[in-house]
């Protein structure tokens, strides 16, 4: 499974079966290497606790260099202790994007059996959506292009 999301372009993927100190080394070497622009985070819990508290960045040395943080789902766990530091880290922005974002009158009408039967399907293989990753640079080619239909274009730096 982590194969194939670096197969879709994520710059890294870190198992979770492995204890929390192994967990923070990985994510403490990756942020020392490349800074984390971007986390979409389907798990919460415990995995996001390790994860701010790396991002915080408790030296006051440091150059802070924003990491936009979504949290989507919460798969390890639906709460978080979160410290007042990551909070005042002006190189977090922390924001959601989930169900609740949908209006009512429009959530109401998707049938509640549909979104397990989606993962389900997704999980399996059956249900994929096709992307094509483009760099930013070829953005404007892309653009103009009249054959993607059904593609979803996933734009990169």
């Amino acid at each position: 499974m982590l194969e194939k999301l670096i197969e879709m372009g994520a710059d890294v993927a870190i198992s979770l079966n492995q204890i929390d100190e192994m967990i923070r080394k990985a994510i403490e070497a990756e942020k020392t290497n490349h800074h984390i622009d971007i986390v979409i985070d389907y798990l919460w819990g415990k995995p996001a606790e390790l994860l701010l508290d790396i991002l915080t960045g408790h030296d006051l040395h440091a150059e802070a260099q924003l990491t936009r943080y979504v949290q989507v789902g919460e798969m390890a766990g639906a709460t978080i202790s979160l410290a007042g530091a990551t909070l005042r880290s002006s190189a977090i922005e922390l924001s959601g994007q989930g169900g609740g974002s949908i209006p009512k009158n429009i959530l109401q009408k998707i049938p509640t059996t549909i979104l397990p039967e989606i993962f389900r399907l997704a999980a399996e293989g059956i249900l994929t959506v096709d992307t094509m990753m483009v760099p930013l640079s070829e953005v404007e080619e892309v653009w103009q292009r009249k054959d993607l239909d059904g593609k979803r274009v996933v734009i990169t730096l």
